[in-house]
């Protein structure tokens, strides 16, 4: 049986993780599918895993591997046509994640906020002549901005 939208009409929509699924194979951890699922939920990712001493941002590089996401995965939800129809208006929100890689958005326009809760950022974020909604780094490390 075909979905509905609510208005009972037949979609074929895909949802954003088969999206993902499709451009990035079966290279995606469980943090970045969850990511892809919250997001497409309307809701912010937290990790809860540790706590104390070990959550603090600035000990980025004892963080376990669980609560990694790569910088591509949301370079490509915010500059990805497709993909970005499918980010609701409450935005990407990450809290206690490490993100790895560049974080490219360099002449970007991205639609919806952008909310980085007490995250760490292993490598550059690159804005240059883009245009956001709304960035929140709080309580976020920066190696370069």
């Amino acid at each position: 049986m075909a979905a509905m939208n609510c208005f009972g009409v037949p979609t074929n929509e895909v949802s954003l993780l088969q999206l993902a699924n499709e451009h990035f194979g079966t290279n995606l951890t469980l943090a970045e599918e969850m990511l892809f699922q919250t997001v497409a939920n309307g809701k912010m990712l937290s990790y809860t895993g540790d706590s104390g001493k070990d959550d603090d941002p600035s000990n980025f590089r004892n963080w376990r591997i669980e609560r990694v996401i790569r910088a591509d995965r949301i370079t490509w939800l915010c500059t990805d046509a497709a993909a970005s129809a499918h980010v609701p208006f409450t935005g990407i929100g990450l809290s206690r994640f490490r993100i790895d890689g560049s974080l490219e958005l360099q002449s970007a326009t991205i639609r919806f906020p952008l909310i980085f809760n007490k995250c760490a950022f292993a490598d550059s974020i690159q804005l240059g002549q883009s245009h956001l909604f709304d960035l929140n780094l709080d309580g976020t490390y920066i190696k370069d901005l």
